[in-house]
């Protein structure tokens, strides 16, 4: 906002240079546990991922092809950080969710500029 504070609000269309936070909930609505689920979030086209925004931190992976992951930050064959503008989407995975407990994920990305 004009004061410099960060404002989160619900948005249908953003401006170039903008931030955007995505949230997706997982929720296990069975009566059971569900094991080895996958919460992925992709990144949406003409935007670029924010380094160190995935929540939750722990156990985050990204990939630059939609095919293979790997933790995040992602690295070259020669150790050079992967651009953030070439990550695709992020992952977690998620050995048990019990029966009504939900897993909330996150990340922020940035509009391109036109």
């Amino acid at each position: 906002n004009g004061e410099g504070k960060e404002v989160l609000s619900v948005v249908k269309e953003a401006k170039p240079g903008e931030v955007l936070e995505y949230r997706a909930t997982y929720k296990n609505v069975s009566t059971k546990p569900v094991s080895d689920l996958i919460a992925t979030l992709p990144i949406p086209p003409s935007t670029q991922y924010q380094l160190k925004t995935a929540t939750p931190s722990a156990g985050a992976e990204a990939t630059i092809d939609t095919v293979t992951f790997a933790p995040v930050p992602l690295m070259t064959a020669d150790k050079k950080p992967v651009p953030a503008k070439d990550y695709r989407a992020l992952r977690w995975k998620v050995a048990s969710l019990k029966a009504g407990d939900a897993i909330v994920v996150s990340i922020r990305v940035k509009v391109n500029q036109e």
